[in-house]
């Protein structure tokens, strides 16, 4: 890519509409800021080392790893999480047809951005800089483990689409079950008071993994099979002496069904007065959600 190539895949990055959130990130002006140092005919050495290195730290102290390559994998990641107009209308169901369009040309974007990988990127420096030549292995892991979970799984039919604009529909059905920004990325939460908290390690038990109690279960997990397939369910009450499975239960349905939609939020006794705030804050959000007390 020549520098008047990048430098016209920066105007189309600046001019990001309904989506420029996505570019928000420290890694992402990492990358805008090195394709304005290559832009030029003679590109500054010192600022092309600094950028790219501050770059490669930075895409590689990232745990959440969607894809093989770091750069992909971080602009795919801020593309599911980014709650913005396209994002949250398509969850709410009330997205307008000017924020769909707008966010079918930002994509096309964002595809071009997504092309930049380790390779393609490490070539572009060290053609503009060849004393830079060597300095940096790629940030890619090929052995990257291919999960099951409903965002890797968007990730790599992103990765595989050429037109991203047209794979607009993806995104759409994706926010519209999962649910943008933490909502989609994590599955369980708590009520602190103010606002919803993420687990980040929720407990992986499984509803194979529990033993006894299989004819009291099945209720229950019919139950939530048709709460999250819009058909009328009951509110539940688990009693029992303790260690007979009630939150295990509760959290083994979680990962049973959260491919499908379902988010727990765990409200404290102390915090149902605040149950009000709690259902406002659910309102309209795109996942099914299951209040444990």
């Amino acid at each position: 890519m020549d520098g008047t190539n990048v430098e016209a895949l920066l105007l189309r990055a600046r001019g990001l509409g309904v989506l420029r959130g996505v570019l928000g990130s420290p890694a992402a002006r990492d990358l805008l800021g090195l394709l304005e140092v290559l832009a030029v005919p003679r590109p500054e050495p010192a600022s092309a080392a600094e950028i790219f290195g501050r770059l490669w730290e930075g895409l590689d102290s990232e745990t959440d790893r969607l894809l093989p390559d770091a750069w992909q994998s971080h602009l795919v990641g801020r593309l599911l999480d980014d709650e913005n107009a396209f994002s949250l209308g398509a969850e709410g169901g009330g997205l307008r047809g000017a924020v769909l369009e707008q966010a079918r040309l930002d994509l096309g974007t964002l595809r071009m951005l997504f092309d930049l990988d380790a390779a393609t990127l490490l070539g572009m420096v060290e053609g503009a800089v060849p004393g830079l030549a060597g300095v940096w292995v790629p940030w890619t892991d090929p052995a990257h483990p291919e999960e099951d979970s409903p965002r890797d799984a968007l990730a790599r039919k992103l990765a595989a689409a050429e037109d991203w604009g047209a794979a607009a529909e993806l995104l759409v059905g994706h926010f519209a079950r999962h649910g943008a920004g933490p909502l989609g990325r994590h599955r369980a939460f708590r009520w602190d008071g103010e606002g919803l908290r993420a687990v980040v390690n929720p407990d992986p038990v499984r509803l194979a993994g529990l033993i006894s109690y299989e004819r009291e279960r099945e209720p229950l997990v019919e139950n939530t099979r048709r709460f999250l397939a819009g058909l009328p369910a009951h509110h539940a009450l688990l009693y029992g002496q303790p260690g007979t499975g009630k939150s295990s239960t509760v959290k083994a349905l979680l990962n049973e069904f959260a491919g499908a939609g379902l988010r727990i939020v765990e409200v404290a006794k102390e915090d149902l007065g605040s149950l009000p705030r709690v259902l406002g804050a659910l309102r309209g959000r795109g996942p099914r959600f299951v209040l444990f007390v």
